[in-house]
């Protein structure tokens, strides 16, 4: 019953039914392509500079927001990193 549908392809989809993680696929730039840049420093000064500028890392690197939390805490010194400490 079904045996003389085999041979049919499903058409392509249109460029506008794409899935927005092959859109995101195709506007990434490779890693490969980016200046290294290191992470932000936060030592307790200007709370509000260092975390646009974590965003700005997230953004250009594609890092999952699951692991912004664990990835900006690594990067407290001095008196932000005991105070990370002790709250923990």
């Amino acid at each position: 019953m079904f045996a003389k549908d085999k041979n049919l392809q499903k058409p392509e989809q249109s460029k506008y039914h794409r899935s927005k993680l092959e859109q995101d696929k195709e506007e990434r730039v490779p890693h490969h392509a980016l200046p290294k840049m290191f992470f932000p420093k936060f030592e307790g000064l200007h709370p509000k500079i260092w975390i646009d500028n974590c965003y700005n890392y997230f953004s250009i690197y594609h890092v999952s927001e699951r692991l912004w939390v664990s990835s900006a805490t690594m990067h407290l010194e001095g008196n932000a990193a005991k105070w990370y400490q002790a709250y923990k």
